[in-house]
């Protein structure tokens, strides 16, 4: 089902019917309807493809663990987004190189982060 995010088609009726929270994304499969990202992937990795989504507690929560980490930091990132132009931080005379660096200093501690976890988890 596409939603025009930029219509408001997520706030009206026939979608909040499907999620009341309005928010996307949203999946109808035959009479199944499943709202949030992960429950949505974990949904569709159970129904079609079992053998992607472990069955021992502790692989479980592993792959539930990794879909949490993707989640946030999608949602950390829309969230930054949505606050630098709905508080018209975008007009802010910061200069762009300034911007740069941090944008450098985030991104680098998101990559060293994960990068440390995987190779924990993988003994190197």
């Amino acid at each position: 089902m596409r939603v025009d995010l930029m219509k408001g088609e997520h706030k009206q009726p026939d979608f909040l019917a499907l999620n009341p929270f309005g928010q996307v994304p949203v999946l109808v499969d035959g009479n199944t309807v499943v709202s949030d990202s992960q429950a949505i992937l974990t949904y569709l990795a159970l129904k079609y493809n079992p053998q992607w989504f472990p069955t021992a507690p502790e692989m479980a929560a592993q792959v539930v663990r990794w879909l949490s980490v993707a989640a946030n930091e999608i949602s950390q990132g829309l969230a930054a987004a949505r606050l630098f132009y709905l508080l018209d931080f975008k007009n802010v005379n910061i200069p762009h190189s300034a911007r740069q660096i941090v944008i450098y200093h985030v991104l680098r501690k998101k990559s060293f982060c994960a990068t440390n976890v995987v190779r924990s988890e993988e003994g190197i």
